[in-house]
């Protein structure tokens, strides 16, 4: 009671044979043809626009990196298929954020200021 099963849609003949790939089956060296096709699968699975998604990591980037170049991004991003629009975005939000970083990091320090903190011991954070 209270278990719930689901049911294969097809039916299942039992005379059918199922194999599963195994590591001799496969083939480790593609031939040309299908190392082309991989790229245009992968080039298919690329993104042109950017998201809310890709904004949201690229905050979190701009932690670890305040001045990102091209091959950085694309290493972050593989998803996104770059051309000038994507990254004059990319690079438009990094510019951004770090115009934003640095207006708070001087409100707080002016902040600071007025509290009559004198030197680096004297702030507490």
């Amino acid at each position: 009671m209270g278990q719930i099963f689901s049911y294969p849609t097809t039916p299942i003949n039992p005379n059918q044979q199922i194999s599963f790939p195994t590591d001799q089956n496969k083939n480790t060296s593609p031939s040309n043809g299908d190392s082309e096709s991989n790229k245009a699968n992968n080039n298919l699975n690329k993104r042109v626009q950017l998201t809310h998604v890709h904004l949201r990591k690229a905050k979190l980037i701009f932690f670890y990196q305040r001045y990102p170049n091209i091959s950085v991004l694309e290493g972050y991003f593989p998803d996104v298929q770059f051309n000038e629009h994507n990254t004059a975005q990319l690079l438009s939000w990094f510019s951004n954020f770090r115009e934003y970083y640095y207006m708070e990091m001087e409100k707080f320090a002016k902040r600071a200021l007025e509290e009559g903190v004198n030197c680096q011991e004297e702030a507490c954070f």
